[in-house]
């Protein structure tokens, strides 16, 4: 139906109107097992990302860009192949509130940055 038109639009063209690529494009989930401390980052539909970041207390911890598109699954200081690590990982902080952002390109020179979301490892 109209969301796989939709779908298709987001993760093959770009739409014209940025919020309907966000809208189209997945919501951005992280994975903590209660055993592991490391954190497992997803979106669905997989549209391509160029970038993934996480942040902690205002200052980014860790980020990823990818001229060719990251998809998911993506675990935590682990750079996907072909990506490239542009601030390596800082260790977690356990119980403490850490944040997670996807970038979706909309053009050569302009980044559409998803809503962050709040995990805690």
């Amino acid at each position: 139906g109209l969301l796989a038109v939709l779908v298709t639009l987001a993760c093959g063209r770009r739409p014209a109107d940025p919020a309907m690529l966000i809208a189209v494009c997945g919501t951005l989930r992280v994975t903590t097992a209660a055993d592991a401390a490391t954190p497992v980052f997803a979106w669905d539909p997989a549209c391509p990302a160029v970038q993934l970041s996480v942040h902690r207390d205002g200052g980014i911890i860790w980020a990823l860009d990818s001229h060719g598109g990251l998809k998911p699954p993506v675990r935590y200081g682990a750079a996907p192949a072909g990506s490239v690590t542009q601030i390596r990982p800082a260790t977690l902080q356990r119980g403490v509130a850490h944040s997670a952002r996807l970038g979706y390109e909309e053009s050569a020179q302009s980044l559409i940055l998803a809503a962050p979301v709040s995990f805690v490892p």
